[in-house]
């Protein structure tokens, strides 16, 4: 692409002109990859109404730079399209909503994926996981892919992931489901696990029971490591027998609820760190459940409000680690390089009403 010159020496040109020469430098210097943002969000980075946009767009598709399609947006010419892969949950029925109705929790993460992903014009392949696929696969398959996006990646999938950064392959990870140095973008488990710890400790409560998962390896684990960092610092032993990591459809998940909760020194509060094992415990207790006080971890990002004994709720910012991830992608790509990446953010804890 032959460098564009709209100015010449220091005559100061209309806004449209300087418009022009930012949006090109932006391309030349891939900010924009295939496709220009829409008018509307042009208007707003430039600060600047839509028809001075529009004759800015027409300058360059004059010097042929862009091309205006109709009902399709301004491609850029001689850009290549970005392709991403997608690679989906392992189990289509991974996530689940209270006791019946299930929750497309790859569904909230594609919604947001999508117009990110469709606002610079690129390609997304998507493939759900099975038991016997390996990311290489699709890599092999789709050669175009220029990097990959996976959500909760499964164990047993660590090694090819290591090998990407040594490979140089952009990735990045929706959740962080290992100890080792993998790509991710998750919200922070610990801290927003032990500041839901201690609120419960603030309004009295000493006998919290925490309500586990054993899914994946590394996030349970990183939720108990909150719990048990809240009690140490308020001087409060951890009594391994208010620590729940087994699944509600293991036998021994009901036999452990029925004894704690048979004891004379009942726990007073609970910390779901998984909301269908809390979900099996309201179910075995009954009752009881309205005496306690309940923090749950929302991984769907709307769950408050709809169960009445959710008193608080630790709600994760699904929008902005979606945005995030393909973000990092995009800046992996751009740099043709695989850096490595961990982001955790804040969640946000919020109360309502029992009853």
């Amino acid at each position: 692409m032959e460098k564009l010159i709209l100015k010449k020496g220091l005559i100061l040109h209309p806004k449209y002109k300087d418009i022009a020469e930012e949006i090109y430098r932006k391309i030349e210097e891939n900010e924009y990859f295939y496709r220009l943002p829409s008018l509307r969000k042009l208007s707003e980075e430039y600060n600047a109404n839509v028809r001075t946009i529009w004759k800015a767009i027409k300058l360059l598709e004059k010097k042929g730079v862009v091309r205006i399609i109709p009902n399709k947006g301004i491609e850029i010419i001689g850009k290549k399209t970005i392709s991403i892969g997608i690679i989906g949950l392992l189990d289509e029925r991974f996530f689940y909503q209270e006791k019946i109705e299930p929750v497309d929790y790859e569904g909230i993460i594609l919604n947001y994926f999508f117009p990110k992903i469709s606002e610079k014009g690129d390609i997304l392949i998507y493939k759900r996981n099975t038991p016997d696929f390996r990311y290489s696969d699709l890599l092999k398959n789709h050669t175009n892919i220029d990097g990959l996006v996976i959500i909760i990646p499964w164990n047993r999938t660590k090694k090819e992931l290591l090998s990407f950064r040594k490979n140089n392959i952009p990735y990045i990870t929706i959740g962080n489901t290992f100890e080792e140095p993998i790509n991710y973008v998750d919200s922070d488990n610990v801290n927003d696990t032990k500041e839901a710890v201690n609120y419960l400790i603030k309004k009295g409560h000493r006998r919290i029971l925490f309500i586990g998962f054993t899914q994946d390896k590394n996030i349970p684990q990183l939720r108990l490591e909150g719990y048990k960092l809240a009690l140490k610092e308020n001087n409060i032993p951890v009594d391994k027998n208010f620590i729940i990591m087994e699944n509600r459809e293991d036998p021994t998940f009901e036999k452990k609820i029925k004894k704690i909760f048979s004891q004379k020194n009942l726990p007073t509060a609970i910390f779901g760190a998984d909301i269908p094992n809390t979900i099996g415990l309201f179910e075995i207790i009954g009752d009881l459940k309205e005496k306690l006080d309940v923090i749950v971890y929302d991984d769907f990002g709307d769950i408050i409000g709809r169960y009445k004994n959710y008193y608080g709720v630790i709600q994760q910012p699904l929008k902005e680690i979606s945005e995030t991830a393909i973000d990092s992608l995009y800046k992996m790509i751009k740099e043709k390089r695989c850096t490595l990446i961990q982001i955790k953010l804040k969640s946000k804890l919020i109360f309502k009403e029992r009853g």
